[in-house]
């Protein structure tokens, strides 16, 4: 077999096979996307199952996989956690399996086209880990066996196992014909069954385990990279965990001080992931700017600040500036597209904060780029990280002045004629605050919104593009999405998805809503 026909992955939990919303990318389309190249799917695990899936590279190698399954000639080995008492350590299931509508049924008999193979592997106080080899490939086989031999898996409530934060079901290895078996690591908690004591904690290990799954993030070679890693509740708290390249970064959105047992947690996640962790707590959620920041796990970074890199770019990030560290995780997404899309480009960002979008223009080869911000510190912190990836100055302008301001001054200048100063611009990039004070008064986007828009699209070239994006809670994205088309009938409005690391932590907190709005005559 030619292994260049084959990709082997290691698919996370919480993400199809393939894509089954049309507003979210399934596993295949992911790695299609990331690769450039169109992957093919022959087999599926279930949205909540992770491990090894292979694809085909092209329709052909997607059919031979399909005959192989068919003629079982493809060896599978699955983990899962029951929290259910075996009378013995091995089983032989088989029978019928049968589907009415959307429901699955099994009858035990004498036929074999359904079958599998069950031995434990150890258990504890809480949970039994087990293999499953399944000798054939019913849809739900190993879930229904289970739940036959009275081992429902942990989490799966459809099958009779209890309820937990993820059903407990690993695809641990797969083997073609005359190759060698891709094999894919449990997640830490089927091998150290003592943490599932603390469903807490699972349900944030479940969550890093999908992110590193997809992203790598403890591998050397990705030690800068930063990432959204996990949110979770406890005792109505939110907490928000982000991976900074060598540090971990959590936010405790609570007017009370961390648990003893809350630090533990945080503790042992530090010493997992071999990283020191910062706990800032985030009262009157979150809107109080600054709080004191406590460090474990490790020293805090030399003189507060270290760097992160993100798609060739790279960032400063600082620990003693308020309630953020210098970057917005939620836009990674958005900044790789502004920097696709701006080579010989004129580019405006306001609300500019550190500058991160001007940075991936710069690393197109935009041909200006305007900075506004009111804020000196942050305009500054911008040109140090212009400097720190060694981009040049000279085609950049930095205003501290208020955004508004800014465009109603614009919008007062004519369009610019060949070789005059630009007023108007190729890309904007315009992500504001849900409320600010200024000298002329107070910002609030809810009332302000449609100002805004009708502001940055005058200040827009004829073919240019808006990418925008804001936090406002008091509205949904499709709620949000009718009132920008609303405002702005002549243009095409486009919802932007996050990237994955967001859709897999479960993340609404702290994430824009974002689109790319184009004039409809723009070709699309």
């Amino acid at each position: 077999m030619n292994t260049n026909d084959f990709i082997f992955t290691d698919k996370p939990n919480g993400i199809s096979t393939h894509r089954s919303d049309p507003g979210q990318l399934g596993w295949c389309e992911y790695l299609s996307q990331k690769h450039n190249k169109k992957y093919f799917v022959a087999h599926r695990l279930d949205k909540t199952t992770s491990g090894t899936l292979v694809f085909g590279a092209n329709p052909d190698a997607a059919d031979q996989l399909r005959q192989l399954f068919e003629a079982r000639q493809i060896k599978k080995r699955y983990l899962f956690l029951t929290d259910r008492n075996s009378q013995s350590d091995q089983f032989e299931v088989h029978g019928e399996i049968t589907q009415s509508k959307k429901v699955f049924d099994f009858s035990p008999g004498p036929s074999k086209s359904s079958h599998t193979l069950f031995k434990r592997i150890k258990r504890n106080a809480y949970a039994e880990l087990w293999e499953a080899v399944p000798l054939t490939g019913k849809t739900h086989q190993i879930r229904l066996h289970a739940q036959s031999i009275g081992l429902p898996i942990l989490g799966d409530t459809l099958y009779g196992g209890s309820p937990f934060s993820q059903i407990c079901l690993h695809s641990e290895s797969l083997e073609l014909p005359g190759l060698e078996p891709f094999k894919s690591a449990p997640p830490i908690f089927f091998e150290r069954l003592g943490l599932l004591n603390d469903p807490i904690l699972i349900s944030l290990l479940s969550s890093l385990d999908s992110t590193q799954r997809v992203f790598q993030f403890l591998k050397s070679e990705n030690n800068k990279m930063a990432l959204r890693g996990a949110t979770w509740t406890d005792k109505n708290t939110l907490w928000v965990l982000d991976i900074l390249g060598p540090y971990l970064w959590v936010h405790a959105f609570s007017d009370s001080a961390a648990s003893p047992d809350q630090l533990n947690r945080l503790l042992f996640i530090s010493q997992l992931l071999g990283r020191p962790l910062a706990l800032q707590l985030r009262p009157n959620r979150g809107k109080n700017l600054f709080s004191d920041i406590v460090w474990m796990g490790g020293p805090p970074p030399t003189q507060n600040s270290w760097t992160i890199t993100e798609n060739s770019v790279n960032y400063l990030l600082k620990s003693q500036q308020g309630a953020s560290y210098g970057l917005f995780l939620d836009q990674k997404a958005n900044r790789l597209r502004v920097q696709q899309a701006s080579q010989n480009k004129t580019v405006l960002n306001l609300f500019c904060y550190t500058a991160g979008f001007s940075l991936n223009a710069a690393k197109a080869g935009a041909q200006l780029i305007t900075n506004v911000d009111i804020s000196k510190t942050y305009l500054e912190w911008g040109k140090e990280n212009f400097l720190l990836n060694h981009f040049s100055l000279e085609n950049t302008q930095w205003f501290k002045v208020d955004s508004i301001e800014f465009l109603k001054k614009l919008s007062l200048k004519p369009p610019q004629t060949k070789g005059s100063m630009v007023n108007r611009y190729d890309i904007i990039i315009c992500d504001p605050p849900t409320f600010a004070r200024t000298e002329k008064g107070v910002f609030r986007l809810e009332k302000d919104l449609e100002m805004l828009l009708n502001l940055c699209q005058k200040a827009l070239a004829p073919r240019g593009e808006l990418y925008f994006s804001c936090n406002l809670e008091a509205q949904d994205i499709l709620e949000l999405h009718k009132k920008i088309i609303k405002n702005l009938p002549f243009h095409t409005v486009l919802p932007l998805p996050s990237d994955l690391d967001y859709e897999l932590s479960h993340s609404q907190h702290g994430q824009s809503k974002m689109f790319l709005i184009k004039p409809k005559t723009t070709d699309l």
